[in-house]
Protein backbone atom coordinates (compact mmCIF):
# COMPACT_ATOMS: atom_id res chain seq x y z
CA UNK A 1 0.00 0.00 0.00
CA UNK A 2 1.89 3.38 -0.98
CA UNK A 3 0.21 6.66 0.78
CA UNK A 4 2.43 9.62 1.57
CA UNK A 5 4.79 10.85 4.31
CA UNK A 6 5.02 14.32 5.43
CA UNK A 7 8.15 15.73 4.05
CA UNK A 8 10.27 16.49 6.44
CA UNK A 9 9.48 13.22 8.12
CA UNK A 10 10.37 11.59 4.86
CA UNK A 11 13.66 13.72 4.31
CA UNK A 12 14.90 12.61 7.82
CA UNK A 13 13.75 9.02 8.01
CA UNK A 14 15.70 5.50 8.73
CA UNK A 15 14.38 2.16 8.93
CA UNK A 16 15.19 -0.99 11.50
CA UNK A 17 13.65 -4.59 10.50
CA UNK A 18 13.01 -7.58 12.62
CA UNK A 19 10.70 -10.47 11.93
CA UNK A 20 7.52 -9.07 12.13
CA UNK A 21 7.93 -5.44 11.88
CA UNK A 22 9.54 -2.73 9.78
CA UNK A 23 10.21 0.48 11.46
CA UNK A 24 10.51 4.12 10.42
CA UNK A 25 11.63 6.81 12.58
CA UNK A 26 14.06 10.22 12.21
CA UNK A 27 17.92 10.16 12.75
CA UNK A 28 19.03 11.94 16.16
CA UNK A 29 15.29 10.87 17.09
CA UNK A 30 14.53 9.29 20.67
CA UNK A 31 13.07 6.45 18.52
CA UNK A 32 16.32 5.63 16.58
CA UNK A 33 18.00 5.44 20.36
CA UNK A 34 15.98 2.74 21.70
CA UNK A 35 14.82 1.66 18.56
CA UNK A 36 16.72 -2.07 19.19
CA UNK A 37 14.21 -2.39 22.70
CA UNK A 38 11.34 -0.72 21.11
CA UNK A 39 11.55 -3.72 18.28
CA UNK A 40 12.53 -6.32 20.87
CA UNK A 41 9.16 -4.78 22.86
CA UNK A 42 6.46 -4.92 19.75
CA UNK A 43 7.63 -8.76 18.54
CA UNK A 44 6.86 -9.48 22.01
CA UNK A 45 3.43 -8.36 22.12
CA UNK A 46 2.82 -9.60 18.51
CA UNK A 47 3.77 -13.66 19.39
CA UNK A 48 2.20 -13.15 22.91
CA UNK A 49 -0.62 -12.21 21.64
CA UNK A 50 -1.46 -14.65 18.82
CA UNK A 51 -0.36 -17.49 21.08
CA UNK A 52 -2.87 -15.69 23.70
CA UNK A 53 -5.47 -16.19 20.73
CA UNK A 54 -3.93 -19.48 19.66
CA UNK A 55 -3.94 -17.95 16.39
CA UNK A 56 -0.95 -17.54 13.67
CA UNK A 57 -0.36 -14.86 11.55
CA UNK A 58 1.53 -13.57 8.42
CA UNK A 59 1.36 -9.63 9.07
CA UNK A 60 4.41 -7.96 8.87
CA UNK A 61 3.92 -4.49 10.51
CA UNK A 62 4.90 -0.89 9.03
CA UNK A 63 5.45 0.94 12.47
CA UNK A 64 5.79 5.01 11.98
CA UNK A 65 7.24 6.65 15.16
CA UNK A 66 7.44 10.21 15.37
CA UNK A 67 8.93 12.43 17.70
CA UNK A 68 5.51 14.46 19.07
CA UNK A 69 1.76 13.79 18.55
CA UNK A 70 1.46 17.36 16.52
CA UNK A 71 4.03 15.32 13.67
CA UNK A 72 2.07 12.33 14.52
CA UNK A 73 -1.09 14.63 13.83
CA UNK A 74 0.47 16.19 10.63
CA UNK A 75 0.94 12.32 8.85
CA UNK A 76 -2.99 11.99 10.35
CA UNK A 77 -4.04 15.08 8.61
CA UNK A 78 -1.87 14.31 5.09
CA UNK A 79 -3.67 10.56 5.17
CA UNK A 80 -7.31 12.02 5.47
CA UNK A 81 -7.45 15.44 4.21
CA UNK A 82 -11.29 15.10 3.93
CA UNK A 83 -11.38 15.31 7.14
CA UNK A 84 -10.26 18.70 7.54
CA UNK A 85 -10.52 23.06 5.90
CA UNK A 86 -7.72 24.60 4.92
CA UNK A 87 -8.11 27.03 8.09
CA UNK A 88 -8.39 24.24 10.85
CA UNK A 89 -4.88 23.52 12.86
CA UNK A 90 -2.95 20.45 13.02
CA UNK A 91 -3.96 18.69 15.76
CA UNK A 92 -1.98 16.77 17.87
CA UNK A 93 -2.54 12.57 18.19
CA UNK A 94 -1.14 10.23 19.86
CA UNK A 95 -1.38 6.80 17.51
CA UNK A 96 -3.58 5.31 15.05
CA UNK A 97 -3.72 2.45 12.58
CA UNK A 98 -4.03 2.52 8.85
CA UNK A 99 -5.54 -0.95 7.59
CA UNK A 100 -4.16 -3.49 6.64
CA UNK A 101 -0.94 -2.90 8.00
CA UNK A 102 0.75 0.12 9.01
CA UNK A 103 0.82 1.81 12.77
CA UNK A 104 1.74 5.60 13.22
CA UNK A 105 2.66 6.67 16.74
CA UNK A 106 4.36 9.08 18.44
CA UNK A 107 7.52 8.28 20.96
CA UNK A 108 9.16 10.89 23.04
CA UNK A 109 9.75 11.17 26.31
CA UNK A 110 6.77 11.85 27.79
CA UNK A 111 4.41 9.71 25.41
CA UNK A 112 5.65 6.48 24.17
CA UNK A 113 2.52 4.73 22.06
CA UNK A 114 4.08 1.51 21.96
CA UNK A 115 2.80 -1.92 23.31
CA UNK A 116 -0.47 -4.14 22.15
CA UNK A 117 -2.42 -1.43 21.14
CA UNK A 118 -2.31 -0.70 17.42
CA UNK A 119 -0.88 -3.97 17.14
CA UNK A 120 -3.92 -5.97 18.54
CA UNK A 121 -6.04 -3.91 16.16
CA UNK A 122 -4.45 -5.17 12.97
CA UNK A 123 -4.07 -8.61 13.97
CA UNK A 124 -7.81 -8.22 14.53
CA UNK A 125 -8.71 -7.27 11.35
CA UNK A 126 -6.61 -9.44 9.48
CA UNK A 127 -7.97 -12.69 11.61
CA UNK A 128 -11.91 -11.55 11.61
CA UNK A 129 -12.37 -8.54 9.35
CA UNK A 130 -12.72 -5.07 10.90
CA UNK A 131 -15.44 -4.42 13.57
CA UNK A 132 -18.28 -2.46 13.17
CA UNK A 133 -18.69 -1.80 16.87
CA UNK A 134 -15.84 0.53 18.66
CA UNK A 135 -16.71 -0.42 21.98
CA UNK A 136 -15.83 -4.25 21.29
CA UNK A 137 -12.24 -3.17 18.85
CA UNK A 138 -11.32 -0.84 21.51
CA UNK A 139 -12.05 -3.45 24.14
CA UNK A 140 -9.86 -5.66 23.34
CA UNK A 141 -6.78 -3.52 22.50
CA UNK A 142 -7.15 -2.01 26.26
CA UNK A 143 -7.83 -5.19 27.69
CA UNK A 144 -4.14 -6.30 26.59
CA UNK A 145 -3.16 -2.26 27.07
CA UNK A 146 -4.35 -3.22 30.86
CA UNK A 147 -3.85 0.53 32.08
CA UNK A 148 -4.99 3.97 31.01
CA UNK A 149 -2.15 6.66 32.46
CA UNK A 150 -0.28 3.69 33.86
CA UNK A 151 -3.57 2.84 36.40
CA UNK A 152 -5.92 -0.34 35.71
CA UNK A 153 -8.64 -0.19 33.33
CA UNK A 154 -10.34 -1.43 36.47
CA UNK A 155 -10.19 1.67 38.22
CA UNK A 156 -10.52 3.79 36.04
CA UNK A 157 -14.36 2.07 35.12
CA UNK A 158 -15.31 1.65 39.15
CA UNK A 159 -14.51 5.64 38.69
CA UNK A 160 -15.97 6.49 35.26
CA UNK A 161 -19.18 4.40 36.58
CA UNK A 162 -19.86 5.85 40.12
CA UNK A 163 -19.84 9.13 38.59
CA UNK A 164 -22.83 8.41 36.14
CA UNK A 165 -20.91 10.07 33.30
CA UNK A 166 -22.08 6.67 31.35
CA UNK A 167 -25.19 5.58 32.69
CA UNK A 168 -26.37 3.53 30.09
CA UNK A 169 -23.42 1.83 28.98
CA UNK A 170 -25.04 -1.13 26.95
CA UNK A 171 -25.53 1.74 23.97
CA UNK A 172 -21.71 1.83 23.85
CA UNK A 173 -21.82 -0.79 21.16
CA UNK A 174 -23.39 1.69 19.25
CA UNK A 175 -20.84 3.45 17.56
CA UNK A 176 -22.66 7.06 17.73
CA UNK A 177 -23.10 6.52 21.34
CA UNK A 178 -19.61 5.37 22.38
CA UNK A 179 -17.96 8.45 19.84
CA UNK A 180 -19.89 10.98 22.44
CA UNK A 181 -17.94 10.39 25.26
CA UNK A 182 -14.33 11.42 25.80
CA UNK A 183 -11.96 8.65 25.09
CA UNK A 184 -10.41 8.85 29.11
CA UNK A 185 -14.23 7.26 29.54
CA UNK A 186 -14.99 5.27 27.23
CA UNK A 187 -11.56 3.64 26.44
CA UNK A 188 -10.82 2.35 29.77
CA UNK A 189 -14.42 0.97 30.39
CA UNK A 190 -14.47 -1.11 27.28
CA UNK A 191 -11.18 -2.37 28.47
CA UNK A 192 -12.14 -3.38 31.58
CA UNK A 193 -15.22 -4.56 30.03
CA UNK A 194 -13.50 -6.99 27.88
CA UNK A 195 -11.01 -8.64 30.66
CA UNK A 196 -13.67 -9.16 32.53
CA UNK A 197 -15.32 -11.01 29.81
CA UNK A 198 -12.34 -13.12 29.14
CA UNK A 199 -12.08 -13.61 32.80
CA UNK A 200 -15.61 -14.99 33.10
CA UNK A 201 -16.48 -16.78 30.07
CA UNK A 202 -13.08 -17.71 28.21
CA UNK A 203 -11.11 -16.86 25.10
CA UNK A 204 -13.41 -19.10 22.84
CA UNK A 205 -16.39 -17.74 23.62
CA UNK A 206 -15.28 -14.16 23.26
CA UNK A 207 -13.46 -15.29 19.79
CA UNK A 208 -17.69 -16.01 19.18
CA UNK A 209 -18.96 -12.62 20.48
CA UNK A 210 -16.29 -10.84 18.75
CA UNK A 211 -16.88 -11.96 15.30
CA UNK A 212 -20.93 -11.35 15.98
CA UNK A 213 -20.01 -7.64 16.14
CA UNK A 214 -17.62 -7.52 12.75
CA UNK A 215 -21.18 -6.51 10.46
CA UNK A 216 -24.28 -4.33 11.90
CA UNK A 217 -26.95 -7.06 10.74
CA UNK A 218 -25.18 -9.53 13.20
CA UNK A 219 -24.93 -7.64 16.42
CA UNK A 220 -26.23 -9.11 19.38
CA UNK A 221 -30.06 -7.91 20.34
CA UNK A 222 -29.96 -4.89 22.81
CA UNK A 223 -31.42 -7.81 25.35
CA UNK A 224 -28.03 -10.07 25.37
CA UNK A 225 -26.10 -6.64 25.33
CA UNK A 226 -27.65 -5.52 28.34
CA UNK A 227 -27.45 -8.59 30.41
CA UNK A 228 -23.89 -8.88 29.88
CA UNK A 229 -23.41 -5.22 30.82
CA UNK A 230 -25.55 -5.93 34.11
CA UNK A 231 -23.16 -8.47 35.44
CA UNK A 232 -20.07 -6.46 34.96
CA UNK A 233 -21.54 -3.72 36.43
CA UNK A 234 -22.17 -6.20 39.73
CA UNK A 235 -18.31 -7.20 39.51
CA UNK A 236 -16.77 -3.62 38.89
CA UNK A 237 -18.50 -1.81 42.07
CA UNK A 238 -16.85 -4.45 43.83
CA UNK A 239 -12.99 -2.84 43.02
CA UNK A 240 -11.21 -1.96 45.96
CA UNK A 241 -8.64 0.71 44.72
CA UNK A 242 -5.51 1.11 46.92
CA UNK A 243 -5.28 4.44 48.38
CA UNK A 244 -1.68 5.19 47.10
CA UNK A 245 -3.67 4.76 43.64
CA UNK A 246 -6.96 7.01 44.92
CA UNK A 247 -4.56 9.85 45.61
CA UNK A 248 -2.25 9.43 42.32
CA UNK A 249 -6.06 9.60 40.73
CA UNK A 250 -6.99 12.85 41.86
CA UNK A 251 -4.52 14.39 39.89
CA UNK A 252 -5.63 12.70 36.49
CA UNK A 253 -9.04 12.93 37.54
CA UNK A 254 -12.68 12.43 35.29
CA UNK A 255 -13.10 16.16 33.89
CA UNK A 256 -9.39 16.70 33.60
CA UNK A 257 -7.16 16.51 30.84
Amino acid sequence: MSFPLFEEYQRNSRTYETQHYRFVFTGGSLAEKNIKSIAEGQEYCYSNFLKSFNLRSSLRINYYLFSSALECGKQYRLLHPEQYSENDEDEEVNGYTLYPDNVFATYNKKVKCIGYHEDVHLLMAEQYGNLESCFVKEGIAMAYDKVWWGIANEYWAKKVIESKVIKEMEKLYENEEFFKFDCRYSYPVAGAFTSWFLAKYGMENYKIYYKRFVSKDRFPDMKYRKQLVEEFLLEIVKTEIPLRIEKEMENKTLGKK
